[in-house]
């Protein structure tokens, strides 16, 4: 279970990463916050997961947020650098809405204790972030 520590500063980051709010501590009305905390997350590592992991670990540092001052990556970052590896792997790109992007973020959060990953729901769909808590 997430700590309300982490899911306050989870929330602080998704509201100011998103730009929802003139404000760092609410949603508008009509979006809704949620942590995802599944206990079923496929948690088994392969090989691209473990420089997947590897290689968000090397760029948390270059997401810090200027309002939150903390590392977060939206599920268009995410997919953006899981392109990147792919990419240098001859493989295909995957699409923003490709299975494979939501499942390697939850396995990140899973597999991390300070990362949190959250979902952001609203009128213009539906978005995923990736938050590295203390």
């Amino acid at each position: 279970m997430v700590s309300a520590e982490k899911k306050k500063i989870a929330k602080k980051a998704a509201v100011s990463y998103l730009g929802l709010s003139s404000s760092t501590t609410n949603f508008p009305k009509g979006v809704s916050f949620e942590i995802i905390e599944e206990k079923e997350v496929p948690t088994e590592e392969d090989g691209f997961f473990d420089e997947l992991k590897g290689g968000i670990a090397k760029i948390w540092r270059e997401n810090v947020g200027t309002m939150s001052k903390v590392p977060r990556m939206s599920n268009i970052d995410f997919a953006h650098y899981v392109n990147q590896l792919r990419a240098e792997r001859g493989a295909k790109s995957l699409e923003l809405d490709s299975p494979l992007i939501e499942r390697w973020m939850k396995m990140l959060a899973a597999s991390d204790k300070k990362v949190v990953l959250c979902e952001i729901k609203s009128t213009e769909g539906r978005r995923l972030l990736l938050v590295k808590a203390k």
